[in-house]
């Protein structure tokens, strides 16, 4: 009787230990399990972190560069509103254009002269104001004079289209900061300066001749929130 007793206590107790052992290693695997994702939560947080920060400074070494990127590209909601002209801005279309170009020792030159030209007919800093309305409007103001006209944001493009002309302008559109930059090569820089009145046709020409030397360069205006 006795030794039955032992005998079943004994089984009891060994099932209690091996009750025990199965908990703890189901309790371990589970921590190891917990870890293990907290782990790769903790990487996958740390990814995201480093790839947005690379692609804000690959956006920001673009801007600086002049170069044309889809990470500037603003949306109408983006452009609506005030902006006065700061000075003109030249924009390269790709890293080719960019590298064969020379980048500013190349656009400096075009930069200045356009300057000239604005600045010979009133469009200096601070001076000229362009206005982006919710309705698709837009208007120019600058030495007491009001240009109007309609405008559409499609892709990476703004379409300009000024009263009384009947060739719309595309211009592509770079915001960084508070800074707005629209720009167009040298088929639809004529179209712009005739729209906004700040140039002759023949000081155009001349920007236009400029211009067209440089395949993959555009010329255009930038511009601050006001």
């Amino acid at each position: 009787m006795k030794k039955t007793f032992k005998t079943a206590a004994t089984a009891a107790l060994m099932m209690l230990a091996l009750t025990a052992q199965t908990h703890a290693t189901n309790v371990y695997q589970q921590q190891k399990q917990t870890k293990s994702t907290t782990a790769q939560t903790i990487l996958d947080v740390a990814s995201k972190i480093a790839g947005g920060a690379t692609q804000t400074q690959s956006a920001a070494q673009a801007w600086l560069k002049g170069l044309v990127t889809d990470k500037l590209v603003p949306s109408k909601q983006q452009i609506v509103g005030t902006w006065t002209y700061d000075r003109p801005a030249v924009v390269f279309t790709s890293d080719n254009a960019l590298t064969n170009l020379g980048g500013t020792a190349a656009s400096s030159p075009i930069e200045k002269k356009l300057q000239q030209v604005l600045t010979k007919h009133g469009v200096t800093k601070g001076k000229w104001s362009l206005t982006f309305n919710n309705n698709g409007t837009f208007k120019v103001v600058y030495k007491q004079r009001t240009v109007s006209g309609k405008y559409t944001v499609s892709g990476n493009k703004v379409q300009m289209t000024f009263n009384g002309m009947a060739t719309p302008c595309r211009m592509t559109p770079q915001l960084n900061n508070g800074t707005l930059v629209i720009a167009t090569d040298a088929t639809k820089i004529k179209t712009f300066l005739q729209g906004i009145g700040s140039a002759t046709n023949s000081e155009i020409g001349t920007i236009v001749a400029l211009l067209k030397q440089f395949n993959g360069m555009q010329l255009g205006i930038r511009m601050n929130k006001k």
